[in-house]
C-alpha cells in the first residue's frame, strides 16, 4: 500500500527558518539575543570572534521585499507610524493625506504636518536638521550609498546584516545574503547578488563600535528617535537602540540593558574590549576594514 502522505510537502515558515538555525547554528555564537517589541530594528543580534552582527530570518528570499515596509522614505504607512509613535496627531488630518494621489504633493502634505506637529516655529533649514521623517531619508540613502550600489566606498565595505532563508522552501537548507540588496528598487549599479552558507556570517560583522554605529543609523532610517532610546536615556555608544535584551552565554540567560549584560561575563567583556565602567571615552568612528575572505568566499 502506497504511503498516502509521500507526496505530501513539509509546511514551513518563517518561524521554521528561525528554529531551523537555532538547531544548526547557534552553538557557534559567543553571544546571541532575539529581538523584540515595540524598536523594529531586526529579528536576532549575535556575536561571533569579537564580530557584532544583525540577522533577518524570511521563509523564502522572496519575502526580502516586506523590509520597505520597515522604511518611512518607502512607505507610506510606515511613514504614518512614524508620525503617530512621536506626535500628537489628528487621525482626521491623516485620513485626508491618505487621499492625496500625486506623490510629490503627498510628500509637500507630510513635511507640512509633521512641520505643525513641531510647533511650526522652525526654520526651514532647523526643520530639515530636526524632523524625524528627514533624517529618516538622509540615514536610508547613507546605507544605500555605503552598501547597496556599486561605488568607490561599497565595493569592500560589507555590512553586518543578513539574511537567512530556506533554499527554495527547503527549510533544512539555509542560505545568508547581505541585507542591503536586491529588494531596494532604482539602484543605479547594485551590487552583485551573493548567497553563501549561514555558518559564514561571523566572518563578516563589524566590532561594537562600529556595530552600534550602523545599529544607530539602521534605527534612524526606520524612523526612530534615537535619543529616545536605549540604556536609560543614556548617549553616545551607549544607546545601542535596544532598550533591554534577552541574552545568552554559557549559563547565562537573562533580560537588562546589551551593555549590562555583557559586563557580567569577564570573559566576553575581555573578548570585546569594553572597559568595566563603559566611562571611557569613544574612540573615533571606526572604519569597517574588510576581513581576508579567501578562506571561505560567498558563492
Amino acid at each position: 500500500m502506497a504511503d498516502e502522505n509521500a507526496n505530501e510537502k513539509v509546511a514551513s515558515w518563517e518561524k521554521t527558518v528561525e528554529w531551523a538555525f537555532v538547531r544548526k547554528y547557534l552553538s557557534n555564537a559567543e553571544f546571541a539575543a532575539p529581538i523584540d517589541g515595540d524598536h523594529e530594528i531586526s529579528d536576532a543580534i549575535l556575536a561571533q570572534r569579537g564580530q557584532w552582527f544583525l540577522i533577518e530570518f524570511k521563509h523564502t528570499e522572496n519575502e526580502f521585499k516586506s523590509e520597505r515596509n520597515k522604511y518611512p522614505t518607502l512607505s507610506n504607512e510606515r511613514t504614518y507610524s512614524v508620525l503617530k509613535r512621536n506626535y500628537p496627531v489628528d487621525n482626521a488630518v491623516i485620513e485626508e493625506i491618505k487621499k492625496i494621489k500625486e506623490r510629490p504633493k503627498w510628500l509637500n502634505s507630510i513635511a507640512n504636518y509633521e512641520h505643525n506637529l513641531r510647533g511650526g516655529i522652525e526654520n526651514k533649514e532647523k526643520f530639515r536638521e530636526e524632523s524625524l521623517l528627514a533624517k529618516a531619508q538622509r540615514a536610508l540613502k547613507g546605507l544605500i550609498t555605503r552598501y547597496a550600489e556599486i561605488n568607490g566606498e561599497s565595493e569592500n565595505n560589507l555590512e553586518p546584516h543578513f539574511f537567512v532563508f530556506s533554499n527554495d522552501n527547503k527549510f533544512d537548507q539555509l542560505l545568508a545574503h547581505p541585507y542591503w540588496t536586491y529588494w531596494l528598487d532604482n539602484l543605479k549599479k547594485p551590487r552583485e547578488r551573493k548567497t553563501f552558507d549561514p555558518d559564514h556570517i561571523g566572518m563578516y560583522g563589524q566590532n561594537y563600535y562600529a556595530f552600534s554605529d550602523y545599529v544607530r543609523e539602521l534605527a534612524l532610517a526606520r524612523g526612530y528617535n534615537v535619543e529616545e532610546l536605549g540604556n536609560g536615556g543614556q548617549t553616545d555608544f551607549k544607546a545601542v537602540v535596544f532598550g533591554r535584551v534577552s541574552g545568552f552565554t554559557r549559563n547565562r540567560a537573562i533580560s537588562m540593558s546589551l551593555n549590562t549584560f555583557l559586563l557580567l561575563d569577564k570573559d566576553l567583556e575581555a573578548a570585546y574590549k569594553l572597559s568595566n565602567s563603559l566611562e571611557t571615552k569613544r574612540p573615533a568612528r571606526a572604519v569597517h576594514q574588510p576581513k581576508d575572505r579567501t578562506q571561505n568566499p560567498p558563492t
